[in-house]
């Protein structure tokens, strides 16, 4: 086993037209059948307070950078399910560890599943990754909503389903 750092940029407008720099380090070698990638990710179940503008829904958080690109998914992430997931502005990485409420009565935050990912695709109107969590352990696919920037749709198929 040893660790290798991957550099890509991308051309790949989120919520600006800026260039997508990013790094990741890898440890490359196999344990269990498994991936240990560096980049992480988060699944959380946002539960908002009566009234609130956006209902209770799920964030998928990925790690990039200082950041997390974040899309809200309106329903639990289940494979064979295509769930429309409105892309949120980037959150701070305090967000991987964190559960509980959120400032502005907004609501609270619960932990639904983490672990580390890799980029398999990425493009200006889709982005594909393989998610190594604790429950979702497989490929997600985010794919732009031509109509609306700021919607996608999120598929997810288990590592299970595809073997």
């Amino acid at each position: 086993m040893g660790q290798v750092r991957i550099s890509r940029t991308w051309q790949w407008p989120l919520l600006s037209s800026k260039t997508l720099k990013f790094s990741i380090l890898m440890t490359v070698g196999k344990s269990d059948n498994s991936l240990s990638a560096k980049a992480r990710f988060v699944v959380l179940y946002h539960t908002t307070p009566p009234g609130y503008a956006r209902a209770s829904h799920w964030d998928l958080m990925l790690e990039q950078g200082s950041v997390l690109w974040t899309w809200a998914l309106e329903n639990e992430p289940l494979e064979g399910k295509q769930i429309v997931a409105n892309r949120l502005a980037d959150h701070r990485l305090h967000y991987l560890d964190y559960e509980g409420p959120l400032d502005g009565d907004r609501g609270e935050v619960h932990r639904v599943d983490s672990g580390g990912y890799e980029i398999e695709v990425a493009g200006e109107d889709c982005l594909e990754v393989r998610l190594i969590g604790t429950k979702l352990r497989g490929r997600v696919r985010l794919v732009r909503d031509g109509q609306d920037n700021q919607r996608w749709w999120f598929s997810f198929v288990s590592d299970s389903a595809r073997a």
